[in-house]
């Protein structure tokens, strides 16, 4: 299966979104809308730009792309569906995945 990238708007904002990608069918997200990888990248370049010069726009939406499948326990969701930030710094815990592009990557 060729990499698939995700977004989930949990909210009806443009600037309230979860990135995902999937290498295979079991991680394909939960919810949310295929998108290619240029706009998966778009979206991350906005909400950067959106961090460094327009604050009360920002912080809402990922600045990175998730393995999808990596946040679907129910007791990580919150409310209206999106993942608690202090759960997102988990995976930076996880020895098996490394932040390379904006992209957590499966390195083991």
């Amino acid at each position: 299966m060729e990499r698939e990238f995700y977004v989930d708007y949990y909210r009806d904002f443009g600037n309230t979104y979860n990135l995902y990608y999937a290498d295979t069918p079991e991680m394909r997200p939960l919810c949310g809308e295929k998108i290619s990888k240029e706009r998966a990248m778009e979206l991350i370049r906005q909400e950067c730009w959106a961090r460094r010069n327009d604050h009360s726009f920002s912080g809402c939406a990922d600045a990175e792309i998730y393995p999808g499948g990596y946040f679907n326990d129910d007791w990580i969701m919150g409310a209206g569906g999106y993942i608690d930030r202090k759960y997102r710094r988990e995976i930076a815990k996880d020895e098996n995945y490394k932040l390379i592009n904006y992209i957590w990557e499966r390195v083991r």
